[in-house]
């Protein structure tokens, strides 16, 4: 399986035939990435399957629950063996968050993350 790949900006990439996609262990990275920065209740297939950010930045104390729902999201994505480390920072006058991963993938290949949730 592959993934078209996303671009700085986060918009899909043209122009260059097969190597706009990633496969194995790039394509587990990116779709990591991009369900992590994806918010609960934002696609109607998937409604489940993301994170309540918007409750969880907006409120104190929340840092033991996104950590939870943050290993929940990686650990359901396609391709993930396991998480070797994660580390969040959360400022709830902002709401944002900074999260720091590393994880194994099934294609024996670790991956060295950070996502800024705004």
């Amino acid at each position: 399986m592959s993934v078209r790949k996303l671009s700085i900006d986060g918009d899909w990439t043209f122009g260059r035939s097969l190597r706009d996609y990633y496969r194995e262990s790039d394509e587990v990275h990116q779709n990591v990435r991009t369900r992590v920065k994806s918010w609960f209740n934002d696609w109607f297939l998937g409604v489940d399957e993301y994170i309540d950010w918007e409750n969880l930045l907006g409120n104190k104390n929340t840092e033991e629950n996104i950590i939870k729902q943050v290993e929940r999201c990686v650990l359901n994505t396609n391709g993930v063996a396991n998480i070797i480390s994660l580390d969040i920072n959360t400022d709830t006058t902002s709401r944002n968050a900074t999260i720091k991963i590393e994880y194994n993938t099934l294609f024996d290949k670790s991956f060295k993350g950070e996502f800024n949730i705004l």
